[in-house]
């Protein structure tokens, strides 16, 4: 018995360890992945077991599928870093990559889904070469049939 318990706490610490692996790109190929864009101020932060819920503000929207997005939303991702959970600080602006949820009850709201594999920046902390760096693909406009927007084909051919 004391054995079989060793192992799952083991196997819950490699579970937050390995699991999360993300492919690395460049702010404009993350930029022309995603479908949504936005600079967006977390306003709270609530915990549903394996879930993370963001209570977050739209400051810009950047790209975006949908016409507009509503000035509140919520932003879901994973709890904890080892299932690609992305960690927000409250009351810090971002500039962020995600998928836009759009419900099909017209009712509900639609929802902002992140990952730590998705592009982040907390633009509080970031320096002003960062911020260049980041905002530059969108001046004048995003254009992503550039060459370097292009993610590399990593399949290996015998």
């Amino acid at each position: 018995m004391h054995k079989l318990f060793l192992t799952l706490i083991l196997l819950d610490f490699s579970v937050s360890i390995f699991c999360c692996q993300c492919l690395f790109g460049t702010p404009l190929q993350h930029f022309c992945l995603a479908n949504t864009v936005v600079k967006l101020n977390v306003k709270s932060e609530k915990t549903y077991g394996n879930a993370r819920e963001y209570d977050v503000e739209i400051l810009e929207t950047l790209k975006s599928n949908s016409r507009s997005l509503p000035q509140k939303m919520k932003l879901l991702t994973s709890y904890g870093t080892g299932l690609c959970g992305l960690e927000l600080e409250k009351g810090v602006t971002y500039l962020l990559t995600s998928l836009l949820l759009t419900p099909i009850n017209k009712k509900a709201q639609p929802v902002l889904v992140s990952s730590s594999c998705s592009y982040h920046l907390n633009l509080d902390k970031a320096t002003e070469k960062q911020k260049k760096a980041a905002l530059g693909p969108f001046i004048p406009e995003l254009n992503c049939d550039q060459p370097a927007a292009k993610i590399p084909d990593l399949t290996v051919s015998n």
